[in-house]
């Protein structure tokens, strides 16, 4: 059988999957910004219509409790972090009503189901579970000092933070997981946003102990979703505990490089165990951009520059729909991640040496950019590593 046409098949494949997938513009932080913006503006106007629809069917789970609905939350938290950007007091105000208003979702929960469960005994948490609590409490932190959060806004948002950071000590989780490391982060932010709480020193213990488990050690996690969960949390706490050392260890290093690896030509990081296609790709976002700003790793800024703008290609309206919006709605959830790879971005070039690499663990061949940002990718050695060469990143201005 004749096969000498075959032979030039793996570039021909290297090349396909290049052209198709991989770009050369990296998301901006100014791009985010816009995301944000229109995140806040959308979220702002369905706001009313979700509350409306969640009393109207509550999630009464009698496995998990009170269940508040996430997008008010992570609405404040877009709303706080605008203001911090422009100091509109527009937003401030919003977030104030937002945070004040929570707690009070509370009374949709039946009573029977509260006296059935000995963690409610001393009443009902507003914040009921742990993704939303940071976010909470950092939207409470960007907006506390501004003049439209009145004593009475103040208090009613600091003591329901409080309770519902109280609460965690009803069922704390050890080890190096996801809902550990997200109590850690939630604790945290709690001691940092109520300092002068009494049980602040409480929290902050609590939550060096639970993230003791996850820092430089190996976590437990295998499942692509809560391996996201998990490192994001991560990074939120080595940001609000102002530990950025903790991001430096050869563990978080090691996931890093794992990541980069499983991104595939579809734009997205591959899916096993407990996760689904293009679920979660957000929390991936921050956590790239973060990476690239410290290590100064081109591969993982086009890591995030690939998830970021393929998920927005295929949250695109309709070709005849994009002159009335040129700016994809994101959600409030993935703005909210948006938040962070904004505030952690940095700005340079992703040269030909990242798409080589990322095209080889695509094709499974060794790859080589050259000052151009032409790749070359040659079938493994079997008496070799599979190896791909990276090139010192090339600052450039920054975008804002």
């Amino acid at each position: 059988m004749y096969l000498g046409g075959l032979r030039g098949f793996p570039r021909l494949l290297a090349f396909l999957v290049y052209g198709s997938v991989f770009s050369h513009a990296q998301t901006l932080r100014s791009e985010y910004l816009a995301y944000i913006k229109r995140a806040a503006e959308e979220g702002w106007k369905e706001y009313p219509q979700v509350l409306a629809r969640w009393k109207q069917a509550p999630n009464l789970s009698e496995l998990w409790g009170y269940d508040a609905p996430g997008h008010p939350v992570y609405l404040a938290d877009l709303l706080g972090f605008l203001y911090q950007e422009t100091k509109d007091e527009s937003y401030a105000e919003k977030a104030r009503d937002i945070l004040a208003a929570y707690g009070d979702l509370r009374a949709t929960y039946p009573s029977e189901l509260r006296a059935a469960r000995a963690e409610y005994r001393d009443g009902v948490p507003a914040i009921s579970n742990f993704f939303i609590m940071p976010p909470y409490a950092r939207s409470y932190m960007r907006i506390r000092a501004s003049s439209v959060v009145d004593a009475h806004a103040r208090e009613k948002i600091e003591r329901d933070l409080a309770f519902s950071l109280d609460h965690i000590f009803h069922f704390p989780e050890w080890g190096a997981h996801n809902r550990a490391m997200l109590r850690a982060e939630s604790l945290y932010y709690g001691a940092v946003a109520l300092a002068r709480h009494p049980n602040a020193g409480r929290w902050k213990q609590l939550a060096e102990t639970l993230a003791n488990d996850s820092i430089r050690q190996w976590e437990i996690e295998d499942a692509t979703g809560y391996h996201g969960i998990w490192l994001y949390s991560l990074f939120s706490y080595a940001d609000v505990s102002r530990q950025p050392d903790i991001l430096r260890s050869v563990q978080v290093r090691y996931y890093l490089d794992y990541f980069v690896q499983l991104l595939t030509p579809h734009g997205n990081i591959a899916d096993f165990g407990d996760a689904h296609w293009n679920s979660g790709w957000e929390r991936f976002v921050p956590v790239f951009e973060k990476a690239a700003a410290i290590y100064r790793d081109p591969h993982y800024k086009y890591v995030a520059e690939q998830l970021t703008r393929r998920a927005l290609e295929r949250m695109a309206p309709p070709a005849g729909n994009q002159a009335a919006a040129p700016t994809v709605y994101v959600g409030t959830a993935v703005a909210s991640a948006f938040t962070d790879a904004c505030r952690w971005a940095s700005s340079f070039a992703t040269d030909g040496s990242a798409r080589a690499r990322c095209c080889c663990s695509i094709t499974g061949m060794k790859g080589t950019a050259d000052g151009w940002g032409a790749i070359t990718c040659d079938r493994p050695s079997r008496s070799k590593k599979r190896r791909c060469t990276t090139a010192t990143p090339t600052k450039t201005a920054s975008p804002c």
